[in-house]
């Protein structure tokens, strides 16, 4: 049974998405705050958004260590490999 304590958790991690998401907008139409680092700069808030979701609605922070693990992992690498080409890309190396 959902009692007002076990729901809270859950308003103030949708709080910050739907903050992370508005915060990630406007930066992506004022490009010229945060330079060419405007597309990491979200591509990392896309991340911790994913994560937030998967640890906290998906209940991944209950699964399993090979699970929690594979996903954790998952996040990282694809991350860093989107992030990671476009600095290259960015740079022109």
């Amino acid at each position: 049974m959902n009692t007002h304590s076990s729901l809270r958790p859950a308003v103030l991690v949708f709080l910050f998405l739907v903050g992370a998401t508005l915060g990630s907008v406007w930066l992506a139409g004022h490009q010229a705050f945060g330079g060419p680092w405007t597309p990491v700069f979200v591509m990392l808030v896309a991340f911790v958004k994913g994560r937030m979701i998967m640890r906290h609605f998906m209940e991944l922070a209950r699964a399993p260590l090979a699970w929690s693990a594979t996903f954790e992992i998952w996040g990282i690498a694809t991350t860093a490999v989107i992030a990671g080409l476009w600095i290259m890309t960015a740079t022109g190396g």
